[in-house]
């Protein structure tokens, strides 16, 4: 695994980007695949507000 929480941390932001049945949320994407630019500000403000332990 990459992401081994030492060098390498991982930043789960599916809570924030998709629903409970990871369906995209509203704005996220325009053709389900790429995100916008509001997913990124979006997974950017949660990345300032994540606790890195």
């Amino acid at each position: 695994m990459l992401a081994d929480g030492k060098r390498i941390r991982f930043l789960n932001l599916n809570h924030r980007l998709a629903d409970a049945t990871g369906r995209l949320l509203p704005g996220m994407s325009s053709d389900g695949l790429h995100l916008e630019a509001l997913a990124y500000e979006d997974g950017e403000s949660a990345s300032w507000t994540t606790s890195w332990r």
